[in-house]
């Protein structure tokens, strides 16, 4: 038997509006609670350094929030920093390894609205999770993994710059499973298959290989010379970075990482007209999975609305008014395990009707 949309939606919510609450997300793609959030370290709490705090926290958010450190300059974001206090939802200090910091939050909707009047990308909190592999050659020209439990100022300003710039990341353990499925050859070749198969121990959702080493290049004068590339999907994103300290540019590094997963997975207001996108949705053998479906879709940034077709033997159609395009929903859609797509490439062209298998 299948029940159609008036019905479904009556009875559902009419029987079952209480179950919405305690229904959890155990997204495999990483969701951020502090999106709007940031701290910046300060020496005292005195009102003067209190305001030069907050406006540098809010230039933190903004930049977490794009992706792009571009939007700094831009008049109303300048504006916007200098009337922190409309933006505010509340702030507070903290002391962490005898340092002090100032914590802020912004309200969302706010910031939103601001970002759209500067056609920004607003990059949501469900982001991907990357698994690092990064090989550094030495200056005798061996070459090592980075790896969780390294001690360098370089693996640590990843950390850092990741956790400041919204980029959820994981570092290899480089125990005896990962050194019996991974080489430094691997990384230093940048050899997806390997990786993509020691990554799967972490539950990452793409990968971010990169090499390191001193360039011969007589035009950038014996810099060091960061190459790196990450794969999320099928899509894929490269880029170079060069400067004379290593340690120092694992931030450049992660910044411009951001940026471009941020023109793939944010949303500008001047994107094209926003599309619907109808999807099919397998292995729902109770109205409580229908539910946690519909408020995973719900909860995707770049869905406006859920609209629940119809439901029975097992399958539910919904459709989604989208801010953008239906190949970027999908590939959002996608960043979540529990959504296995059965009949199409979710990076390749949209499907008529695309189906996913749902895995809670």
């Amino acid at each position: 038997m299948t029940v159609h949309s008036a019905a479904v939606k009556t009875t559902i919510r009419a029987l079952l509006t209480g179950l919405l609450c305690l229904v959890s997300l155990s997204a495999a793609a990483v969701e951020l609670d502090d999106l709007y959030e940031a701290q910046v370290s300060v020496n005292s709490q005195a009102q003067a350094e209190r305001q030069r705090a907050l406006e540098q926290v809010f230039e933190q958010m903004v930049v977490k929030v794009t992706g792009n450190s571009g939007v700094l300059s831009e008049d109303a974001v300048k504006r916007a920093k200098g009337q922190v206090s409309d933006y505010l939802v509340q702030y507070g200090y903290r002391n962490e390894n005898s340092q002090q910091w100032l914590w802020a939050s912004f309200d969302e909707s706010k910031v939103n609205s601001l970002l759209r009047t500067i056609d920004a990308p607003i990059w949501g909190n469900r982001r991907p999770r990357l698994m690092v592999w990064m090989a550094q050659e030495q200056n005798d020209g061996t070459r090592d993994i980075i790896a969780s439990d390294s001690t360098t100022v370089m693996k640590q300003q990843l950390l850092n710059r990741a956790r400041e710039r919204g980029v959820p990341v994981a570092l290899p353990l480089m125990d005896l499973t990962d050194r019996m499925r991974v080489s430094v050859t691997d990384v230093w070749g940048r050899f997806e298959q390997p990786l993509q198969r020691a990554a799967q121990r972490y539950t990452a959702d793409g990968l971010l290989m990169t090499r390191v080493y001193r360039s011969t290049d007589p035009d950038t004068n014996g810099d060091w010379v960061f190459e790196w590339q990450a794969i999320v999907g099928n899509e894929r994103v490269y880029g170079r970075e060069v400067g004379n300290d290593p340690a120092l540019m694992a931030a450049p590094l992660v910044d411009s990482v951001a940026e471009k997963l941020a023109e793939l997975y944010g949303i500008r207001s001047s994107d094209a007209e926003s599309d619907a996108l109808t999807i099919r949705v397998l292995q729902l053998n109770s109205i409580d999975s229908v539910l946690s479906v519909e408020k995973f879709l719900a909860s995707l940034s770049i869905v406006k609305q859920v609209d629940l077709l119809e439901f029975g033997d097992g399958k539910a159609e919904f459709t989604l008014q989208l801010h953008g395009d239906a190949k970027r929903a999908q590939q959002t859609i996608s960043l979540d395990r529990r959504m296995q797509i059965i009949n199409d490439n979710p990076f390749a062209a949209v499907a008529s009707v695309p189906e996913y298998q749902w895995q809670n």
